[in-house]
């Protein structure tokens, strides 16, 4: 079974004009970064998107993307008849291709995708970039660690 896990680098994040947040945000699958190493996004976006999408496909096993917004690049995510949870590593420049598949802990992950989304929160208070966005995000983790099967209850 192969890792997967979110990524957020506060180091070198900067606030917008309008509350948004720019950090280093990937996911790292078995130890290579996708979409690449010091991938900079929309971290309070990308993760308000992403968080109910794992919410979704746990609680019914459809597909999700987890879409950057920078460029052409997501992970669809699914879980498979089995209960395997896996991920289509995608880029669609001229056509649409599958970098990598793998099969992942989604435990592991769904940890990583609530420290992510607990370092960007940090970031836009301490920053003082608060917008809907993370208004947004602030709810969903908020939602996804009550309500998800995939979370302790002590968390």
């Amino acid at each position: 079974m192969d890792t997967l896990s979110v990524v957020v680098d506060p180091a070198r994040a900067r606030c917008t004009r309008g509350g948004n947040v720019c950090a280093e945000i990937m996911l790292l699958a078995a130890g290579k970064a996708f979409p690449t190493e010091s991938w900079t996004d929309f971290a309070v976006v990308l993760l308000s998107w992403w968080v109910p999408a794992i919410a979704r496909v746990a609680a019914d096993g459809r597909r999700e993307e987890l879409r950057f917004m920078e460029g052409p690049y997501w992970a669809e995510v699914w879980c498979d008849a089995s209960g395997a949870w896996r991920a289509d590593l995608v880029e669609h420049r001229r056509r649409q291709e599958v970098l990598r598949t793998l099969e992942f802990d989604v435990v592991k992950f769904a940890h990583s995708l609530m420290d992510a989304a607990d370092v960007t929160l940090r970031l836009c208070r301490e920053r003082d970039s608060w917008s809907s966005d993370a208004d947004l995000l602030d709810a969903s983790a908020k939602e996804f660690r009550r309500d998800t099967t995939l979370m302790p209850r002590s968390m």
